[in-house]
């Protein structure tokens, strides 16, 4: 419980490798929480059910100018920046990890979105891989979930599987889109299927309302591209080197 705020810095790194346990991300799970202004990068995370590279499970919080990169694995409910959330509000943040889950609901950026949560402004653009409804950007969407102003662009596979959204159960997509070349899908239960030129285009966008004073940027030599924020363009990209420190759940791992 409780607010942690990163002042814009990043942990580089992280490995965790726990199959057999639920609930596992650098935050296993928060509830009446914020975490705000920081990246998980170059991680590298294995966990069971509720798998994420920031959190693994969230209730009642808010995660806001967050990312990660990286890859994580998990059975079900995994994504690339959130496993699991119930009551949360994710705003501002993206993944460019790949993501692998060998059962249901896996996501880009969330594996699974409980009832009364919502995520704007946001992205994912690793490839995603895994049983069951998979998705760009989430592989689940419950009753009273909400997501806008947000895109996918990886590579999704896995049986009903969407571009941007593996599985809609009465949540509701708003002006978001997906890239129906790179993700290998011309469908998905919500947002709308764009080219990589569209995608790369700002009046796709602006069209849909997007707020390019404020919250985005497009610069072709940025993100490949692609929307991103502000706080991204100095995101480093960089893998760590073989044989480096590197930071377990208990503690410093050599």
């Amino acid at each position: 419980r409780g607010t942690f705020d990163g002042l814009g810095n990043s942990i580089d790194g992280l490995y965790i490798s726990r199959p057999d346990e639920n609930n596992i991300g650098l935050f296993a799970y928060i509830s009446n929480s914020t975490i705000q202004n920081i990246g998980v990068v170059n991680a590298n995370i294995t966990g069971n059910n509720n798998t994420g590279l920031l959190v693994g499970y969230n209730t009642n919080s808010s995660v806001k100018n967050s990312y990660s990169t990286g890859s994580v694995f998990g059975v079900s409910s995994v994504g690339g920046l959130i496993g699991n959330f119930y009551k949360l509000i994710v705003s501002n943040s993206y993944s460019t990890a790949n993501v692998v889950g060998s059962g249901w609901y896996v996501g880009g950026l969330i594996g699974h979105m409980e009832a009364y949560s919502e995520v704007s402004n946001s992205y994912a653009t690793g490839n995603v891989v895994g049983s069951t409804y998979v998705g760009g950007l989430s592989g689940l969407m419950k009753s009273g979930t909400k997501i806008s102003n947000s895109y996918s662009t990886g590579k999704i596979t896995g049986s009903n599987s969407g571009g941007l959204i593996g599985n809609l159960n009465r949540g509701t997509v708003t002006n978001s889109f997906w890239n129906t070349e790179t993700s290998g899908q011309a469908t998905s239960l919500g947002g709308t299927g764009k080219t990589t030129a569209q995608m790369k285009t700002i009046s796709t966008f602006t069209d849909a309302g997007w707020d390019f004073t404020n919250t985005w940027i497009l610069d072709a030599s940025v993100n490949d591209g692609y929307p991103t924020f502000s706080f991204a363009s100095h995101v480093p990209t960089s893998e760590v080197p073989a044989g480096t420190i590197s930071f377990g759940i208990l503690g410093i791992k050599y």
